[in-house]
């Protein structure tokens, strides 16, 4: 889970994102209400698809995000990512205010780790 968040407003335009997606290498924003709750997640995806780059987050993010708790198992997490077919999930406290973000690079992140370290041969080639 990364912990270090970027979030945005749903009044905020498409612009912004795309510009802070860009600086930081990502490929979400959490969207957040006035109060820091989670309202919605907005991915490279819907900004490639929003025509204007002057609408605002509101007009192009997904708002029935699927979340999980920050004691939420890795697998379920897994499960859930492939079973929905989502790229991230959002971890939420118990208010509704992100605390993390978990995303199917992540999940590959460990695999690949995991394979190496199976494979002598492959760990030789990384090293």
């Amino acid at each position: 889970m990364k912990v270090n968040l970027r979030t945005i407003c749903e009044r905020d335009d498409v612009a912004l994102a795309s510009n802070e997606m860009a600086r930081d290498e990502i490929r979400h924003l959490l969207v957040v209400d006035m109060d820091g709750r989670l309202v919605g997640v907005v991915s490279d995806r819907d900004l490639l698809r929003a025509a204007d780059r002057a609408a605002t987050i509101g007009a192009v993010m997904s708002r029935d995000v699927l979340t999980v708790g920050p004691g939420t198992s890795a697998a379920y997490a897994a499960e859930r990512l492939i079973r929905g077919k989502y790229s991230a999930l959002p971890v939420v406290d118990n208010d509704g205010h992100p605390i993390g973000i978990i995303t199917c690079t992540d999940f590959l992140d460990i695999a690949c780790r995991a394979l190496l370290g199976f494979d002598p041969v492959a760990r030789r080639a990384h090293a």
